[in-house]
């Protein structure tokens, strides 16, 4: 039969058959809840020491990272020397590296629609089991019959991952898409309880450059043009700017004010421009013209008699006594 097709971007609950979905493969914790390396078939969740991403490599093996640990741990197989198997072998968690001991083979059994797990570093000697009551270990019964219902695995999807970290296999590792997984889930392996199982999936359609629509926009070349255009354009307006700042300023330090004269009269030829002050109207001070100058004489003026006047005016004088003339 042919091998399971597991998505990548699907968290998965893996089970054995003997216990069926009741119960599902976990991480241990400690006394404080941290992951340890260990693995136990426990209660089923939901949890995240139980979700489990199955990443199938180019070469047909997976890697199975679980979501409590994240990438940097991976399931692989660690030495158990108490183990009553004589495989001494007891599947673990362990740090990520490209290593044959932390890939699976992941087949479908003839006999029914479960799948066995072989271990890439320890060959097609060994099986994943669990003893009744646990723990995991690598079995080294590989029979189809008598039917071993512990190596009978089955997976359900639980959820999608949708973590882009999760989207590339561990350092030298080859995975199938190096690129971020889709969200479209693959077809599950088949399970004896597919009802209880919800597999949830959608559908991404990515986008095509060549479907985009050409912006519409100036040549570089003329965006080029019109940039130098506008910064020569501002540029010779602050030498404008500057030049008219610097004129004004000389003139303002050598020139007069206009005057405010009163009644809009100005200084004409001969008036003293001084006598003028700006802003405010002042008394006109004007000179005497440079014409020829006369004294006047200082005797009253008399009235010219005609001579029919004289006349009428000249009286007699009564003759006095020679003794007052004396006097």
């Amino acid at each position: 039969m042919s091998a399971p097709n597991f998505d990548s971007n699907t968290w998965y609950q893996i089970t054995e058959s003997r216990v069926d979905f009741n119960s599902s493969l976990q991480i241990v914790k400690d006394g404080n809840g941290n992951p340890t390396t260990a693995l136990v078939m426990a209660a089923a969740g939901p949890t995240d020491f139980q979700n489990w991403q199955i990443f199938t490599l180019k070469n047909g093996s997976a890697i199975l990272r679980n979501q409590r640990t994240g990438i940097g741990k991976q399931l692989g197989v660690c030495a158990a020397p108490t183990e009553i198997d004589a495989s001494k072998t007891h599947p673990c968690m362990v740090d990520t590296a490209d290593d044959p001991t932390q890939k699976w083979d992941i087949s479908n059994w003839d006999s029914d629609q479960f799948q066995k797990l072989q271990n890439i570093g320890n060959g097609t000697r060994y099986n994943l089991d669990c003893h009744r009551g646990n723990p995991l270990f690598m079995s080294s019964t590989t029979v189809e019959e008598p039917i071993q219902p512990a190596q009978h695995w089955e997976f359900s999807s639980i959820g999608v991952i949708n973590d882009v970290t999760y989207s590339t296999a561990g350092a030298g590792q080859n995975s199938v898409n190096a690129s971020p997984p889709s969200s479209t889930s693959s077809t599950s392996p088949k399970s004896s309880k597919s009802s209880s199982s919800t597999s949830t999936s959608s559908s991404s359609t990515p986008t095509n450059p060549s479907n985009s629509s050409p912006s519409s926009g100036l040549s570089p070349g003329a965006a080029a043009g019109i940039g130098i255009g506008v910064a020569v354009a501002v540029i010779a307006a602050v030498l404008s700017l500057l030049f008219f700042l610097r004129w004004r300023k000389r003139n303002r330090g050598t020139g007069l004010p206009p005057p405010a004269y009163e009644n809009g009269h100005a200084p004409t030829s001969g008036e003293n421009f001084a006598d003028y002050k700006y802003g405010s109207p002042s008394t006109r001070v004007q000179e005497v013209s440079n014409e020829a100058r006369y004294e006047m004489d200082g005797h009253p003026p008399v009235e010219l008699l005609d001579r029919h006047s004289a006349q009428q005016q000249v009286q007699e004088l009564p003759a006095k006594n020679p003794n007052e003339l004396s006097d």
